[in-house]
């Protein structure tokens, strides 16, 4: 039970971040021709990027695993991080259930389980998130 009450605990502004993925601007228009290289993916937080990719509505993650795909019907927004341009893009999670909750929570992928407070610079926040401290976060809204 103490990994649920984590999890509500968290669950402040109803999944926004279960609701996009990032990706540097340099790949802007590799996203939807020949793909993402999960290799950018791949560190101390997510080993196997891809099966966090996979489950995000309009990506396609390759058969040899590595690459994926962004579907032209996606709202991408710009924003800037570190001063540096980044794409946002608006994949909600395949896994979450009506009423936005984690339906694997227990066995969630590592960049799901290592958005905390240790790793948070790691990571877009989106504005509102609890780990916001009013300087990282970006505007969710589309």
């Amino acid at each position: 039970m103490p990994e649920i009450r984590k999890f509500a605990d968290c669950f402040e502004c109803g999944g926004k971040c279960c609701r996009f993925i990032g990706i540097p601007m340099k790949y802007r228009k590799l996203m939807y021709t020949t793909g993402v290289p999960l290799s950018i993916y791949r560190s101390k937080l997510e080993p196997h990027p891809g099966r966090y990719f996979e489950i995000h509505e309009g990506i396609t993650v390759d058969r040899d695993r590595k690459t994926f795909t962004v579907s032209r019907d996606l709202a991408v927004k710009i924003i800037t991080v570190r001063r540096e341009k980044q794409l946002i893009v608006y994949s909600r999670c395949s896994m979450l259930d009506e009423n936005s909750r984690c339906l694997i929570y227990a066995d969630r992928p590592q960049l799901c389980r290592n958005f905390d407070r240790k790793h948070i610079r790691d990571y877009y926040v989106p504005a509102g998130c609890i780990f916001d401290n009013g300087k990282m976060g970006f505007d969710y809204g589309v």
